[in-house]
């Protein structure tokens, strides 16, 4: 893994890159499991934006769906910025619990 750390007035930070980064199953190569699976690595694979490539991977097809069908990955979007939304709003609640507890006259 090529990290790079440094210190910072409040901690030391850790930089990683974009690949160590990321989720592996978005630069992993896929296979097919269901019809459903196997028409979209098809679909994507047969795709003007993938020509000369024959590795399929959820970035392309995230990539490719932009484009062809950008009504779907925003409801998906706004469905994630709801549910990450909603988990910081518990966890505030949990870490001033957790703070008052710990130093109630605060």
């Amino acid at each position: 893994m090529s990290e790079e750390q440094f210190q910072t007035p409040d901690a030391t930070e850790t930089v990683v890159s974009e690949k160590e980064f990321l989720n592996p199953m978005t630069i992993g190569d896929l296979t097919g499991q269901s019809h459903l699976k196997d028409w979209v690595i098809n679909y994507v694979g047969r795709h003007p934006s993938n020509q000369g490539s024959e590795d399929i991977t959820v970035e392309k097809i995230v990539e490719v769906f932009s484009q062809e069908f950008p009504e779907f990955l925003l409801v998906v979007a706004e469905e994630n910025w709801v549910r990450g939304y909603q988990q910081a709003l518990v966890d505030v609640d949990v870490g001033e619990e957790i703070a008052n507890r710990e130093s109630p006259n605060v």
